[in-house]
């Protein structure tokens, strides 16, 4: 039931990304990341929710309907507060979080379609075969065991201050890194040049970076992008001069040609002063021409119609072949490429040394403009999740889930720091991901404390949050650990692409995951001890 209404999530995400010609980016599959993450906890929350009822002794129809319909306004309370920050986001955000902001939206949107309707119709649909039509009673239901976590008496909040202190001890540690090292600010942001380049031997990237310090009087780094094998590095050139003086647009798009100067060998270099074409660093439509001009002079027989389509095939033998050419022979790959055709870019080309993959530039007014507004983003985030945790509990709930947010933020942003993760899009995208599930995990909690509230009609007190905590905690550890192992085995294997997403998202849904107890939870609490209720009711009377 689960994995049919999970992977009916994923093909509703596609089918609207599809639709509406979307392109998938880092920000975006961290999107999808969330959203499934999400998914999957609704359903976890609706089965433990039957399990509950089973326990209870209710027959197994009675059990389904009220499992799904206790589990609806937890998965409506969690989902929402979520995608009201994906608004704002869709709203304020440049294009790489608009991205992010729409896949969370609609993956929120299909979550709960999947999981409230679309599992609830399975349940009945086999639940009416089985009955034979609702003549044979159904007795038992193939959902685990209904035992398994149950009956914990475990006094959360006993220890509050022991992780309380190791909070403070980690927020410490990260504010004095923040205000020592700073943050590595990464070329979305700093603005500045990130070129992505393949060779077809191995180099050693501290002797390009070397060469390059020559040629470029900007700060530069070079570093080895993914495994040693593939032969790529990733130069990182910033958008300003060695006084910090920042760079013009101009001066900044001029940086490649050195870059491309000092890559080249001197076969490249002779070549070039030849007239001939590079193929490794070309365009489609420079082949074309070439080919189109071979054949109106003689040089090379066939169609001119055919010379696009001859060129972009060489472009996919060069994508096939991890977006570098060896050697004119794997040209033969392509159908439409023959001897002939061979023969003439032997004459009129070369094979280059290296393959420039990616470029990507970020000018220094956008890159502090894309700061100003991430900066503003998390801010209204924030706020929208404490406004709408008001709104449908009180404020003394929001309030908690607003400082477990902020306790969530800074303790992932010192981390950042001190382990110099770079500070990028996808690094925005992990931090705005790993507030949705903390505002999740709280709100999971929040609900169980307020149905307590109702049905014993008392005030929220430690016994209840305890209790509450307690019923919910299979669910807690069944979706923390699910996504922990994933963004985990992101870190591990994920490369360079995805290390600042996959880091953030690793030690957040840790820290996310105990904040929801000794953080949001304690502050609802202190907030009675303190007075500050009644301070609020004299003011509204």
């Amino acid at each position: 039931n689960a994995i049919v209404a999970l992977l009916l999530n994923f093909v509703l995400i596609l089918g609207v990304m599809a639709t509406f010609g979307m392109t998938l980016t880092v920000p975006g599959i961290a999107g999808i990341i969330l959203t499934l993450g999400m998914a999957v906890d609704a359903n976890v929350l609706v089965y433990e929710r039957i399990r509950d009822e089973l326990n209870e002794k209710k027959t197994v129809i009675t059990a389904i309907a009220n499992g799904f319909g206790k589990a609806f306004i937890t998965i409506l309370d969690s989902n929402l507060t979520t995608i009201i920050s994906g608004l704002f986001l869709f709203q304020f955000g440049t294009g790489p979080i608009k991205g992010f902001a729409v896949t969370l939206i609609v993956g929120l949107l299909a979550s709960m379609f999947t999981s409230v309707f679309v599992s609830r119709w399975l349940y009945d649909l086999v639940t009416y075969i089985r009955s034979k039509g609702g003549k044979v009673p159904v007795t038992t239901l193939s959902i685990g065991s209904t035992t398994s976590l149950r009956n914990l008496n475990i006094p959360w909040l006993n220890y509050q201050f022991f992780f309380i202190a190791i909070s403070i001890i980690l927020i410490a540690i990260g504010m004095y890194s923040v205000a020592t090292k700073g943050l590595n600010w990464g070329i979305d942001f700093r603005g500045g040049q990130e070129v992505e380049v393949k060779f077809a031997n191995n180099v050693e990237p501290r002797a390009i970076e070397s060469e390059l310090r020559k040629k470029l009087p900007y700060p530069l780094t070079v570093v080895r992008y993914g495994d040693a094998q593939e032969n790529e590095l990733l130069v990182r050139i910033e958008a300003r001069d060695e006084k910090g003086a920042l760079l013009s647009e101009e001066a900044l798009a001029k940086t490649l040609d050195g870059v491309r100067e000092v890559l080249a060998d001197d076969s490249v270099k002779n070549g070039v002063k030849e007239g001939k074409i590079d193929l490794n660093n070309t365009t489609s439509a420079t082949i074309s021409e070439l080919l189109s001009q071979a054949i109106t002079s003689g040089e090379l027989g066939g169609s001119l119609d055919q010379c696009k389509n001859i060129a972009d095939s060489i472009m996919e033998v060069k994508k096939n072949n991890k977006g570098i050419i060896k050697d004119f022979s794997q040209l033969k790959d392509s159908n439409l490429v023959n001897d002939n055709i061979i023969s003439l870019l032997q004459k009129k080309t070369i094979i280059g040394n290296f393959s420039i993959l990616r470029i990507d530039t970020v000018g220094p007014t956008i890159g502090k403009e894309l700061k100003d507004k991430s900066k503003l983003l998390v801010f209204w985030s924030l706020l929208a999740n404490l406004v709408y945790a008001w709104f449908r509990f009180k404020l003394r709930f929001g309030v908690g889930a607003l400082v477990a947010l902020i306790h969530d933020a800074i303790i992932s942003i010192g981390f950042m720091s001190l382990f110099g993760v770079e500070v990028n899009i996808p690094a925005i995208a992990a931090l705005l991901t790993l507030l949705g599930y903390s505002i999740n995990d709280t709100i999971v909690v929040f609900d169980r404390v307020r149905e307590h509230m109702k049905n014993q009609r008392r005030d929220e007190d430690k016994e209840l949050f305890d209790r509450s905590i307690n019923e919910v905690f299979s669910r807690t550890l069944v979706t923390s650990f699910l996504t922990f192992v994933v963004v985990a085995a992101m870190l591990i294997y994920g490369g360079e692409a995805i290390h600042s997403f996959a880091f953030v998202m690793t030690w957040g849904i840790v820290v996310g995951t105990y904040s929801s107890i000794f953080i949001a939870s304690p502050i609802v609490l202190w907030w009675n001890k303190l007075g500050i209720e009644k301070l609020f009711s004299k003011k509204r009377r």
